[in-house]
């Protein structure tokens, strides 16, 4: 969508900005629950649960270091939402967004590995 479009109609960036929340969410939750699952130690707050895993070489340690910016910015929305504009989503949405494509291919690589409970 051209940038004009996007910032033509105030749907467009609440439903971009609502539905980024939710992706880097399932994240969170995923990453989450595979700590739990493995009783590793209680992330302390969002950030670190993508330093945990990338701790316990579940995800490599370098993207975990970067994907803690995806949790404060998660924060953000949720939390500082009134400072959020839809030209920054906009940006966020052109820019690269690999990193949720490449934290779930970490994930099912990690998952693949892992022995089967049943």
């Amino acid at each position: 969508m051209a940038k004009d479009d996007f910032l033509k109609d105030a749907r467009n960036f609440h439903s971009a900005a609502r539905q980024l929340q939710i992706a880097i969410e399932a994240c969170l939750d995923v990453g989450h629950h595979i700590i739990s699952r493995r009783a590793l130690r209680r992330p302390k707050d969002y950030k670190d649960i993508f330093l945990i895993l990338g701790q316990e070489r579940i995800i490599p340690l370098d993207f975990a270091e970067s994907l803690v910016k995806m949790a404060k910015y998660r924060n953000r929305l949720v939390h500082l939402y009134w400072e959020v504009s839809a030209e920054e989503i906009f940006g966020i949405l052109q820019g690269p967004v690999d990193d949720l494509d490449s934290y779930m291919k970490s994930i099912a690589a990690f998952v693949d590995k892992e022995p089967s409970s049943e």
